[in-house]
């Protein structure tokens, strides 16, 4: 293996153990659903979807995207 190879590697491996040193601040993504092409974003750490306001408020406010936290709310294993 070359040299420069074998240190991209090892950096990539330090990065992936600082998690802190990214931060997604906006995110966007399309679900294809059965009748629909849904939305869902994130936005200055704020999540948002394109559900039509009846059935955003005939739903639970933990069962809705919006209730998820963030990534980085999430604990991480040793291993990862």
């Amino acid at each position: 293996m070359h040299s420069d190879l074998i240190g991209k590697i090892e950096k990539a491996r330090v990065y992936a153990q600082q998690p802190e040193r990214v931060d997604i601040l906006d995110l966007t993504a399309t679900f294809v659903g059965g009748n629909h092409t849904h939305l869902i974003e994130l936005h200055n750490g704020v999540w948002s979807h394109d559900a039509d306001a009846e059935h955003v408020h005939q739903q639970a406010p933990r069962d809705g995207l919006a209730a998820h936290p963030r990534p980085d709310a999430y604990p991480r294993s040793p291993s990862a």
